[in-house]
């Protein structure tokens, strides 16, 4: 668990390196919501998910977010995999496109608690932190409205060679359309 904490630690110290010559320009809040794929080492299921998120601009190339959501339960082969919370602190340095389009990277760290039930029907969970990372897009439809799709790796635990008798975690990569409100 230190481990993870300094991880998390050093990310927000970096993040906030970054944005000490810059001010803040303002906020922004959103909504996700996709396709999670969840692998707990074999069998990859993929549920409905979504997160709530939250950030600060500091200028038009850097924001800082920060995010909390959840997936579906979703079976299969007689296993059950979810993801019952997730939160994550990203960096999201961006680049325009063009006056209404950006790309941007994801890279930051993720804390998830995660379900898995066996075909046995062996209940197990397990919390870990680790590094996230992703890309995507945004469309501005107007000036305080955008409009984005994204792919993130929330998660990489799984190991499928014991997943029935310890589980380790899941690997998690989502695919979300994103509603943001800028402020």
């Amino acid at each position: 668990m230190k481990k993870y904490l300094k991880v998390i630690l050093a990310t927000c110290l970096s993040a906030m390196c970054l944005a000490v010559p810059a001010q803040a320009q303002g906020g922004y809040a959103g909504v996700g919501l996709g396709l999670v794929e969840l692998d707990p080492g074999a069998n990859k299921k993929t549920a409905l998910g979504g997160n709530l998120y939250g950030g600060i601009e500091f200028g038009p190339l850097l924001s800082v977010e920060a995010r909390l959501g959840a997936t579906q339960s979703v079976s299969s082969a007689g296993e059950t995999s979810k993801v019952d919370w997730m939160t994550s602190l990203l960096a999201k340095p961006k680049f325009d496109v063009s006056g209404n389009a950006n790309i941007y990277a994801l890279a930051g760290v993720t804390m998830m608690k995660a379900s898995f039930t066996s075909a046995g029907g062996r209940q197990q969970s397990k919390t870990k932190a680790g590094l996230a990372f992703g890309a995507g897009g945004e469309l501005f439809l107007n000036y305080n409205t955008l409009l984005g799709l994204e792919w993130v790796r929330l998660a990489t635990n799984a190991d499928g060679a014991v997943k029935n008798i310890s589980f380790q975690g899941l690997d998690v990569n989502a695919f979300f359309i994103n509603l943001q409100m800028n402020f």
